[in-house]
């Protein structure tokens, strides 16, 4: 799964880090902020939800993704209340994954925009 992410989203012109495992992303994430993060939900040593957390708390922008080939309804739910973007389980169509990685990583572009138009109206407040 995590090579055909790879060379899927590799094709759509996007670049990234993929962990083989859960331990490996969450150590990812801990040095280095990145725009989006896809996760499965069940990984060894450390489960997505703890990594959605984790990268929540270092930055609370940064759109995750997360998948499952087991999914519920409740599994869904947790990973919404804690702030994913979206929820897909598996098997999903490629095209579906791209179009919402895009809608991700425009999210999170609107959003830093939205913080540096914050500040320069702050910034001219004073002038």
């Amino acid at each position: 799964m995590r090579n055909m992410l790879h060379e899927t989203l590799t094709e759509e012109g996007y670049r990234g880090r993929f962990g083989s495992n859960g331990k490996q992303a969450f150590d990812l994430v801990s040095n280095k902020s990145y725009d989006l993060v896809l996760t499965d939900l069940r990984m060894q040593e450390v489960d997505g939800l703890t990594l959605l957390n984790k990268v929540k708390e270092l930055d609370s922008d940064t759109s995750v993704i997360v998948m499952t080939a087991y999914g519920t309804i409740e599994d869904a739910v947790a990973a919404m209340k804690q702030g994913a973007f979206d929820f897909l389980t598996k098997p999903f169509d490629t095209e579906h994954l791209c179009v919402l990685v895009g809608r991700a990583l425009e999210s999170r572009r609107l959003l830093a925009e939205n913080t540096l138009l914050r500040q320069e109206a702050s910034l001219s407040a004073w002038d």
